[in-house]
């Protein structure tokens, strides 16, 4: 039997037969928008995680946003910020053929790339500005590392 990934959430290995995730189907089925441990007004700013660690890989960085209160699915049940954010930094990844490490190292330069006067400008629009977006997170995710993380 093979495996792919869920078409909804792009995160979790389904059976070819399956339309989606358990993690999908549970937030359709409750028709809620899933966020995290509470709903936040605003997010939260590096300083105020009081130095939670995370890991130094895709699932570290989706930990990070979540906790910063970047929103999971939408309320239809649709991949929101979290996962398009993630999804960004793997298609970056696969353009720079850099590894996960390797993006956080050289983030900087990455930004400048991909921002609105690099030389890779139009591919940090891409998904209405969703790449850069996603760069300018995984900055703020290294300097949360590298000053705030105990």
């Amino acid at each position: 039997m093979a495996f792919r990934l869920c078409p909804k959430c792009h995160l979790h290995y389904i059976k070819d037969d399956e339309a989606m995730c358990s993690f999908c189907k549970t937030a359709i089925k409750n028709n809620k928008t899933i966020k995290t441990k509470k709903a936040f007004a605003a997010k939260l700013t590096n300083s105020q995680l009081n130095g939670e660690r995370f890991d130094l890989n895709y699932d570290g960085y989706r930990r990070y946003l979540i906790k910063r209160g970047y929103v999971v699915m939408t309320d239809k049940g649709t991949v929101s910020t979290v996962y398009s954010y993630e999804y960004a930094l793997t298609c970056i990844a696969e353009v720079e053929y850099k590894s996960f490490g390797e993006m956080l190292r050289d983030v900087d330069e990455l930004v400048r790339e991909y921002g609105s006067n690099g030389t890779k400008s139009d591919m940090g629009q891409n998904g209405h500005g969703t790449w850069i977006s996603a760069l300018n997170r995984l900055k703020e995710f290294r300097d949360y590392v590298k000053f705030y993380m105990k």
